[in-house]
């Protein structure tokens, strides 16, 4: 999913599921993850960095984590934590329809995706992008590991997808590598 893709699929996603597919693009956690997190588990004053906390009987490799709260992110929670606690004080998820669990989406999200181009993008399939983006930010390989929840680098380099425009990156970079070996030679 590219940035522009992402912002399309976010213009026609109903409100209540933007937040969710905010924090899927940015850190990939499973839905399932994302869905079970309570507004207790947000740290947004943490320093250096406003984080949550997945709990261990919450993830499916079964160990807890926290994450960092970053990008568009920061924003979206203080918002979704803020109406909330305005408009439903007895809800302590997180993410919520009008105050209610969400149990699935599936519709939803394939009319937004059917409506943004994006027909047979899968929920799991942002795992992929966040992988992607995390590596092309610069972030470790341990650390993207440990925000997305993977064990295994077999698997996680399973999600972290070469494209065309990681080819055109890579012939840019060995060019200018070329060309600086050419000037000390």
């Amino acid at each position: 999913l590219s940035h522009s893709q992402y912002l399309d699929l976010k213009r026609h996603l109903p409100p209540y599921l933007v937040p969710v597919l905010v924090a899927g693009y940015h850190i990939g956690n499973r839905r399932g993850e994302l869905l079970q997190v309570e507004v207790k588990d947000v740290e947004m004053n943490a320093i250096p960095q406003p984080q949550f906390r997945l709990y261990s009987d919450a993830t499916k490799n079964g160990e807890g984590r926290v994450i960092p709260v970053y990008g568009d992110m920061v924003e979206v929670f203080k918002a979704q934590m803020e109406m909330t606690r305005r408009d439903y004080p007895s809800c302590n998820l997180l993410f919520h329809n009008d105050g209610q669990e969400i149990l699935t989406f599936y519709k939803a999200w394939h009319t937004a995706t059917k409506l943004a181009g994006l027909e047979g993008l899968l929920f799991h399939d942002l795992r992929r992008t966040a992988i992607r983006n995390l590596i092309r930010a610069g972030v470790s390989r341990k650390v993207a590991m440990t925000i997305t929840g993977h064990k295994t680098e077999s698997v996680f380099d399973r999600y972290d997808i070469t494209d065309e425009e990681d080819l055109r990156i890579a012939a840019s970079k060995m060019t200018a590598h070329l060309e600086q070996m050419a000037l000390v030679s």
